[in-house]
């Protein structure tokens, strides 16, 4: 994916210098990461998981114990790879779209909370993921830690 979003009606922000699209591969877990962006602006993360995976061609509503924003929005194939992929957004109630600015100009200005999730946001929640997708165990037991 290497084509770039017309941004030119979204007004200024940090989404016009920011890349729409990043992969790498996550240092500690060694698991294929995705930043994608979506046709409304906002950004989009995803980890890939191999076939060694017990999550593996999971649903994303099956692992309501993994926590990354807004949760789990997506699992499935991605360009065809050979990792079933698991992703969020960051198109939630709570979040600025930009594709969306000129009907939301008046909310912003009236006190809205929302807020513009960007790349470096995006990446820290992608390696969180990637290390719960590693090590669901673990993640499983942290969810019922008092």
């Amino acid at each position: 994916m290497t084509e770039e979003t017309d941004k030119s009606q979204w007004g200024p922000g940090p989404w016009q210098t920011e890349p729409d699209f990043l992969e790498w591969e996550d240092a500690e877990t060694g698991l294929p990461c995705q930043i994608r962006r979506n046709t409304s602006g906002a950004l989009c993360g995803y980890v890939g998981v191999s076939s060694s995976y017990s999550t593996y061609q999971q649903s994303y509503e099956e692992l309501c114990h993994v926590g990354c924003h807004g949760g789990l929005t997506f699992s499935g194939w991605i360009d065809g790879a050979d990792y079933w992929w698991f992703g969020f957004d960051c198109a939630n109630s709570c979040d600025y779209c930009p594709a969306d600015a000129q009907w939301k100009r008046v909310t912003l200005l009236s006190g809205s909370r929302e807020s513009y999730k960007d790349v470096e946001y995006v990446k820290e929640q992608v390696t969180g993921l990637a290390k719960q997708l590693f090590n669901p165990l673990e993640a499983l037991a942290s969810v019922h830690e008092p």
